[in-house]
Formats: C-alpha cells, sequence, structure tokens
C-alpha cells in the first residue's frame, strides 16, 4: 500500500514550513512537500520539481491561492513576511508586535509596492492534476487563510486530514476573517481544534507586561469517534470512523504522533488493528512508519501498569520521539 504522504503548504518560503516540519522530520522517506508561492507575473503557472536540503521531495507551484481565480492586487511590504492580499488594518496599526526589525505593526507593513497576481483555488490546481491531493494543509498567508479553505472545500471534504493555520484573534489586516471563522469553518468538515502550536502577544503600547494574544498557528486534525451510533447531523469538529479508509487513518496517525498526540495516535492504530489486520502489518513491516504500530504496541503491552498508574505514559513520552 502506498502511504506515500502530501503535506502542502501556502505562504511560500524556503525548505523551512514552521510547525509542519514536524511531520517531515518523522516521516521524510514517505512525505512529499508542495508548496505555493505568489509571484508577480499573471499567466502561465510553473511546476518545479526539486529536493529540499533534507532529502524530502519538493513541488514548487509558482501561483497564489484564493477562494476564487482572477487577477488580485498584492501588498507587498517593507516587511516580507507581512505580505497579503490584503491591506494592513487600521484598528491595529500602531500596536507593537515586539518583532526586533520594527516598532508598530504599521511600519511593518508599509508598502514597498502593490502588484497583480493570478489566484487559483487548491480544489482547481487538484482538479487539473497539477497539485496532488493533499494530506495536510499548511496557510501562512497573512489573513487570507479562511479564504483559501473555502477554495479548498473538496479537498477538505475528500482527502485533507490535519491542518496549521494562521489564526488572528483581532483584525490585522483589513477586513479579515479570525479565528472563530476558521473553527467554525472547518469543525463543520470533521476537524477538531487541537491546540495553537505558535503564538504572539501583541502590545497596545510599549511593550509591558503579557500584551494581548493576537496571532498564532491552529493545529487541526481531523478528529474520528470509534463508537457506533454516535456521531449526528449535528456533530461537530469529528467524524464517524466508519468513513475513513485505513489508508486514512495511517495517515491521521502519523499526525498525530508527530504533533505529540499520542493517546489519538493509539486509538486510531488499535481501530486500525482491529479492522484491518493485513493493514497493522503493512505498517509493521514498513521501516518509514512502523513507529506508529510500535508506539501502540509499547502501549498496549503497559496497559496493566497504566492502570495501576494513569501518569504513567504521561512521564515516559521518550520512547516514542525520533532520536
Amino acid at each position: 500500500m502506498d502511504f506515500e504522504f502530501v503535506l502542502c503548504h501556502v505562504g511560500g518560503g524556503d525548505d523551512s514550513i514552521g510547525p509542519p516540519d514536524k511531520i517531515a522530520y518523522f516521516f521524510p522517506n514517505k512525505v512529499r512537500l508542495v508548496v505555493f508561492e505568489a509571484r508577480s507575473e499573471v499567466g502561465q503557472t510553473d511546476v518545479i520539481e526539486t529536493v529540499t536540503g533534507k532529502g524530502v521531495k519538493k513541488t514548487l507551484i509558482t501561483t497564489a491561492i484564493d477562494e476564487d481565480n482572477g487577477i488580485k492586487d498584492f501588498y507587498s511590504n517593507v516587511g516580507g513576511l507581512s505580505s497579503s492580499l490584503l491591506p494592513p488594518s487600521n484598528l491595529s496599526i500602531d500596536e507593537d508586535p515586539n518583532y526586533p526589525w520594527c516598532k508598530t505593526w504599521g511600519e511593518n507593513t508599509q508598502l514597498e509596492q502593490k502588484i497583480k497576481v493570478h489566484t487559483r483555488t487548491l480544489d482547481e490546481l487538484i482538479e487539473e492534476s497539477i497539485c496532488p491531493p493533499p494530506d495536510f494543509l499548511s496557510i501562512d498567508a497573512q489573513g487570507a487563510e479562511l479564504r483559501i479553505q473555502r477554495g479548498a472545500i473538496k479537498a477538505l471534504k475528500n482527502s485533507i486530514l490535519g491542518l496549521v493555520t494562521e489564526v488572528e484573534f483581532f483584525e490585522i489586516y483589513k477586513d479579515q476573517c479570525l479565528f472563530s471563522d476558521q473553527f467554525n469553518f472547518l469543525g463543520k468538515e470533521g476537524f477538531r481544534f487541537v491546540d495553537l502550536v505558535s503564538e504572539q502577544r501583541w502590545h497596545p503600547g510599549p511593550p509591558a507586561g503579557a500584551g494581548f494574544l493576537t496571532v498564532g498557528e491552529a493545529l487541526y486534525i481531523k478528529y474520528a469517534i470509534f463508537k457506533e451510533d454516535v456521531i449526528t447531523e449535528s456533530s461537530f469538529g469529528c467524524v464517524d470512523a466508519q468513513a475513513l479508509s485505513p489508508i486514512k487513518l495511517i495517515k491521521i496517525a502519523m499526525i498525530a504522533l508527530s504533533f505529540q498526540r499520542y493517546s489519538y495516535c493509539y486509538s486510531v492504530m488499535e481501530f486500525v488493528a482491529i479492522n484491518w489486520v493485513d493493514i497493522f502489518e503493512e505498517v509493521e513491516a514498513d521501516i518509514d512508519i512502523c513507529i506508529l504500530s510500535d508506539l501502540y504496541k509499547s502501549m498496549k503491552n503497559n496497559m496493566p501498569k497504566f492502570e495501576e498508574d494513569r501518569q504513567l505514559f504521561l512521564r515516559n513520552l521518550q520512547p516514542f520521539r525520533k532520536n
């Protein structure tokens, strides 16, 4: 069985894409990295195949991703990482994000030039076989994250099993969607919010004290419910495990392990071990992903000790980390 794991990142950059690098770290021989990068040239979408410095297969696709196709303004700012399809918001322009290179958000988002870019939806690129169906979606698009998710609704329903997406808790780009909007949108598609894997606290004056939680990167995982007759039409942030193929469950386990959500990884692998013995045996025999079955068997074998000491696994995480 093919366990290739497609990790798509929207936001450009070099070989490092932030927290989702954890997946490539644990499973470098299985991951295929697809990176989208906005270019000022309007027209042809280039596809460039390469390999990262760590040996991970990488595909660079030179187009901007959005909720629809078109020619859009792109705001290229002095602080390059703040460049966006959206202009900065006046609500937060005087706040200090405590970056070493600027004093205010307005200084960081000072416009260098406004260019035209050709935007495509992720769903369309998949349908045209320009991009393979992603297993995981990473979005660092400076306020346009929900727009990109809307343009990937088919992929969210059919292939995507996890996301790391930038979220804002206060408007820093004009008329952008916030964390609550992404939370509600992804929850309806069966994704459970897991954690913030990075956080920024901004200051409405000279940096002092704790500041306000303003920006973060949120981890979501497709959350399988293993009990029968529990899921209803109104169930939020979860899906029926029976609706997921065994290979999708294995890939969910890969995501869970990469982000140290070992309890969920264990539950997923147990469901596979009970219902698809042959698939579980394939995982055991595959040197690149057998860490999944190793974790499951180690926890399973130590269940008698766990019943006596419910903190056992919380104190013994090291054996499940890659050296």
